[in-house]
């Protein structure tokens, strides 16, 4: 029988999770020592994100995972391009569902969430980690 989702995407999923838990633990860590909120997000934001590129090197794409420097900048930068489009998604998604059929919006920021998700993961998949498996 088939997965609908894959092992590799659950993982890709829960380092998403941590990254959310990271992005709000460094925000609060940081939001009283800096001088604007922007500032503070902005932080919070990089930590995420660096974060994630590190554990999905690391764990979810382990059998393709970056080795040395400029394997690892070129990876993360792909990363960031990803998911900063990936961002754009969200909000795109979730302001359109929100603004134009006026639905929650909790419901549709859980909807630009996993469009985001998908769209980053595929993408990160084929561009960010792509090639044939190495062995391990």
């Amino acid at each position: 029988s088939r997965r609908l989702v894959s092992a590799r995407f659950a993982k890709y999923a829960a380092v998403g999770l941590t990254g959310v838990v990271v992005q709000y633990a460094m925000f609060y860590l940081v939001w009283r020592q800096v001088i604007s909120d922007e500032a503070a997000t902005a932080a919070a934001i990089a930590s995420a994100c660096c974060s994630n590129y590190l554990i999905n090197n690391w764990w979810t794409f382990r059998d393709r995972r970056h080795h040395g420097s400029a394997e690892i900048i070129r990876g993360f930068v792909l990363f960031l391009l990803i998911s900063g489009t990936g961002a754009l998604i969200n909000q795109a998604v979730t302001w359109y569902l929100h603004g134009l059929h006026a639905l929650d919006l909790t419901l549709t920021m859980a909807a630009g969430i996993a469009v985001a998700t998908v769209w980053n993961y595929f993408l990160n998949l084929d561009l960010t980690w792509h090639g044939h498996a190495r062995p391990e």
